[in-house]
């Protein structure tokens, strides 16, 4: 029995709904440069505006659409070698429940931005816990207490979850070919209400220390 048009029509396009599904995903610039910039996403059906971002803060949950294909973020003031808004692809890894989208500069993109997508979602990184991202040229080591976890150079998102009660705890960072040589060390608070996002930059000052922190701080006591 041949199917009509109309019948192909419509299960082309139940087709395509259930390959669409539709995530809500926020947005975060390491600094106000990047923040004061025009950016949009480009999803699964259409271009959506990235509005009132602020440095160091998490936007407003944005809904895309995901497919077959990344998201892009897409820099509205920046054109690519064909004269279109340079984009740079947002990767999400299967499973995602909450994405939260750090936005860094990127000097050798045309768009001039690169993204890194974490699990935002407090299952994964738990009030209290310490992800750290290391955008350095090299392997770090960080010792938090006596716990310690390499931090690649591939930008890999490393959670630490210290536990406890509020408190303070020791911090130190060294090249993981030198565990002896401390390159920065200090005492943080633990506190089981704050979670922190640290991102390892080049520093801007080579000769003061090897790198520097943005801390990203997030308190549940304050509605988002």
């Amino acid at each position: 029995m041949q199917r009509s048009p109309f019948l192909h029509a419509i299960l082309a396009f139940a087709g395509l709904c259930a390959s669409l599904a539709a995530i809500e995903v926020r947005f975060v610039p390491l600094n106000s440069e990047i923040a004061s910039r025009m950016m949009g996403v480009r999803d699964d059906k259409t271009l959506l505006t990235l509005k009132g971002l602020d440095a160091m803060k998490r936007s407003e949950p944005l809904s895309c659409a995901i497919g077959e294909n990344p998201l892009q973020l897409v820099a509205l003031d920046r054109e690519d070698a064909e004269g279109k808004p340079a984009s740079a692809a947002i990767v999400l890894a299967p499973g995602l429940k909450s994405p939260l989208v750090l936005i860094l500069p990127d000097a050798e993109h045309a768009s001039g931005l690169r993204t890194i997508a974490i699990e935002d979602h407090d299952e994964s990184f738990q009030w209290g816990g310490l992800v750290f991202i290391n955008t350095c040229d090299g392997p770090l080591m960080i010792q938090i207490d006596k716990e310690k976890k390499s931090l690649p150079q591939d930008q890999s998102p490393v959670m630490i979850h210290p536990g406890g009660t509020k408190r303070n705890m020791g911090v130190q960072i060294t090249k993981e070919e030198k565990p002896d040589e401390a390159l920065y060390s200090a005492v943080w608070e633990h506190d089981p209400d704050f979670r922190k996002m640290i991102v390892i930059v080049p520093p801007k000052n080579e000769r003061a220390s090897a790198f520097d922190l943005v801390i990203i701080p997030q308190d549940r006591r304050v509605k988002p």
